[in-house]
């Protein structure tokens, strides 16, 4: 050993690192914590190995420099470990969240386009050469590293022989000749790659490799026959047991914590990078293009109650209202003609313009206050879930130090997703007590606007039966004046034609009294019920079970005993890193082993009974919807009623003023008469009915004004007839 091997310490004129802090290493090189001597920063110094000489001369090139007879080449310091770090941690091994996976898709898909633009194929992309950052905010930040595989190519449609990667991360051509060494001898291009980024992406996804033969690398052969022999459209290929059948799937797993607006994009996108077919593999072009197009999407909140989907709808940023509905129908089996969107207690389609784009939408729809869609009709059916989540693993009755260690990894991991499930129990309960208070808010917004409609239409009412009473008596007028000309037949005609238009206006008189006062009955019920005696909200209070209050704190619980098992687990890797342990050191691992089994029965017991409590109470509020409908269809035939009334009105309105006009043609007719007869007292005759015509005038103009004020109440009752009459035809009553 040389003197300079005694020595921890290296550096160079502007670093300096310590080779007892290893951050870690590869085939070629070990990476070393350091520091940048200028500035104080903290970097990693890369020292490659007499191995690494053996490398093309372009990579040697590319990455080293001599640093005082020492290969290395001096890199930014992660300070949070690599994407394959995170996912290595038991809350992450089923999957990252959503936002953070988001994060590493946009990242990564960065990285990959920049060497494109480069003409570089990396050949070695996993999550272990995706580095996490922190920017100044603490957001993360996932960079591309390890190029010692890459190679520069001199265009896009260049191939190359050589072999580099990962096994399990490496197309299946690559995979046959590098480790089966199948003979394959044909050349690669640069879409290798593809295969290799869709393998970490399913496993950012999933916290899992697509595709696996039971045993691992000891079963090269069958891992590539999975990879090999399957079909388009295929996603994940999984050989549970020894000479067992592989279990093949075109869907991401249940336990994947990913939205089901997002999986309806990544799913096709992950087949077509997890496709050995060339011909129908995707180009980096199309990959780059659909990821921007996820990228520049609007993502909007939204829940359902009654079928229990919290949704995140990623949409186009120009889409109106009618397409966002049947992506919400997409999302929740509701169709979108059954659909009733409230956002803050009111109507969506009352506080936005149907033909707003969403990107101007509200920016107060969040999570925590989404947009809420309900059903117009009832359901037809329950539709809460059945709980799914991963089991915890069998316990044995001894000591085993190197599984132990596996063992208790594994139960933190399923006690983290129990610690989700009950964390997405509590948000549900919240939504549903949320999305109650905005139902009623929005159901006595409708009945008030009811009122208001009802009262509006009794003042026209009022209006048209004062124009009745005038119209009436001019009948009269003008009857006396027929009398008198002593025309005839023609006379009796004209007032059979009277009679018969006075006949007509009673009966339409009677039909709008008859429609006022049936809707006004049962306007006056629902007032009662729900604005004076808050029927719907004490039905409710009356139900409410939920578990999400402070009473039960399962979450919390939860949270502490992983907390606890995360220790068990620490322990036990160190346990796993002793040759052998002593007599007592057993013994305390197996008191923290059987505390660990505790521990997940706990944890099980308290998700089951979270679960049942949840149940318990969609139940009741499946109960409590069926009421509300009633109440809705209630307020729907009143609304019908009202816009049947409005048209016997304006019915009545019209023939009122058709009938007038005809009244005055048939006078003007018979005082102009030329076959008008005289006797006597012919001038005092003619005296007397050029003074009735004058009165019957003066009245038909007090009518004009009377039909002036009923055009003004008309207008107002057009606005909210037109405002009523989408959903009066969307309740399809």
């Amino acid at each position: 050993m040389s003197a300079e091997d005694c020595i921890p310490l290296r550096q160079s004129q502007n670093y300096l690192w310590d080779i007892t802090k290893l951050l870690g290493q590869g085939a070629t090189s070990k990476v070393y914590k350091g520091r940048d001597k200028r500035n104080g920063e903290e970097v990693a110094v890369k020292v490659f190995s007499l191995a690494a000489m053996q490398r093309s001369p372009e990579v040697q090139m590319r990455e080293f420099q001599d640093v005082n007879s020492h290969k290395v080449i001096v890199m930014e310091l992660s300070q949070y470990g690599s994407l394959y770090t995170l996912l290595d941690d038991p809350k992450n091994s089923l999957g990252l969240e959503e936002d953070e996976f988001l994060i590493v898709l946009r990242d990564l898909t960065a990285g990959i386009q920049y060497l494109r633009e480069k003409d570089i194929v990396h050949r070695d992309i996993k999550p272990g050469n995706i580095l996490l950052f922190k920017d100044e905010e603490g957001r993360s930040v996932y960079k591309l590293t390890d190029f010692g595989a890459a190679k520069q190519l001199e265009s896009e449609d260049e191939q190359f022989m050589s072999l580099y990667g990962t096994e399990e991360y490496l197309h299946p051509n690559i995979y046959g000749r590098a480790v089966i060494k199948d003979g394959n001898t044909g050349p690669f291009d640069a879409t290798v790659d593809l295969w290799s980024l869709g393998v970490t992406i399913y496993h950012a996804a999933t916290g899992q490799l697509p595709f696996k033969a039971y045993g691992g690398r000891r079963n090269r052969h069958k891992m590539y026959e999975i990879t090999k022999t399957k079909e388009s459209g295929i996603l994940s290929g999984i050989q549970k047991y020894e000479d067992g059948p592989v279990e093949w799937s075109r869907d991401l797993p249940l336990t994947c914590l990913l939205s089901v607006g997002l999986k309806k994009f990544l799913v096709p996108l992950l087949a077509s990078l997890l496709e050995s077919n060339e011909r129908k593999r995707t180009t980096f072009d199309r990959f780059f293009q659909e990821v921007g197009n996820l990228m520049s999407k609007k993502v909007l909140n939204a829940f359902c109650p009654v079928t229990w989907s919290n949704m995140r709808i990623y949409i186009r940023k120009d889409t109106k209202l009618s397409h966002l509905q049947e992506v919400i129908a997409e999302q929740c089996e509701v169709a979108a003609v059954n659909q009733i969107l409230v956002l803050d207690g009111e109507l969506l389609e009352h506080t936005v313009d149907p033909l707003t784009p969403v990107s101007k939408y509200p920016k107060s729809i969040t999570p925590d206050n989404p947009i809420f869609v309900f059903l117009k009709s009832y359901p037809d059916h329950r539709y809460f879930p059945n709980c799914v989540y991963p089991e915890f693993p069998r316990f044995g009755s001894s000591v085993h130090v190197s599984n132990d260690y596996q063992l208790s990894k594994l139960c933190c991991t399923v006690m983290a997703f129990h610690l989700r499930l009950v964390k997405q129990y509590h948000q549900k309960l919240q939504l549903l007590q949320t999305s109650v208070s905005g139902y009623i808010h929005e159901l006595q917004h409708e009945i008030i606007h009811l009122v208001d409609y009802l009262r509006h239409q009794k003042q026209h009412n009022q209006t048209c039966q004062l124009w009745t009473k005038n119209y009436n008596h001019s009948v009269a007028q003008n009857t006396a004046l027929v009398r008198g000309a002593d025309q005839g037949a023609g006379a009796k005609d004209r007032e059979r034609l009277l009679e018969g238009n006075q006949i007509y206006i009673r009966d339409l008189e009677k039909q709008v009294e008859n429609i006022m006062k049936g809707a006004e009955d049962q306007l006056s019920q629902i007032q009662r019920d729900e604005l004076q005696n808050k029927r719907l909200e004490h039905y409710w209070d009356d139900e409410n079970m939920a578990c999400h209050s402070d009473t039960y704190r399962c979450g919390e619980k939860i949270g502490i005993m992983l907390e606890s098992m995360r220790g068990i687990m620490i322990a036990f890797k160190e346990d796993r890193h002793r040759a052998v342990l002593g007599k007592l050191e057993e013994n305390i691992h197996m008191v923290e082993k059987n505390r660990l089994q505790t521990l997940c029965s706990k944890s099980l017991s308290i998700l089951e009974s979270c679960n049942r409590c949840t149940e318990k109470q969609y139940n009741a509020y499946y109960m409590w919807y069926n009421q509300a409908v009633d109440t809705r269809k209630k307020c729907d035939k009143v609304n019908l009623k009202l816009g049947h009334l409005e048209k016997r009105q304006n019915e009545f309105v019209n023939k009122l003023d058709e009938f007038s006009k005809a009244m005055i043609g048939s006078m003007h007719e018979i005082v102009c008469e030329p076959n008008f007869k005289t006797s006597n007292n012919d001038h005092q005759k003619r005296k007397h009915s050029v003074d009735l015509i004058n009165k019957i005038n003066n009245r038909l103009e007090s009518v004009g004004l009377d039909v002036l004020a009923i055009t003004q109440h008309v207008d107002e009752n057009s606005k909210i007839i037109n405002s009523t009459e989408k959903h009066i035809i969307e309740n399809d009553v």
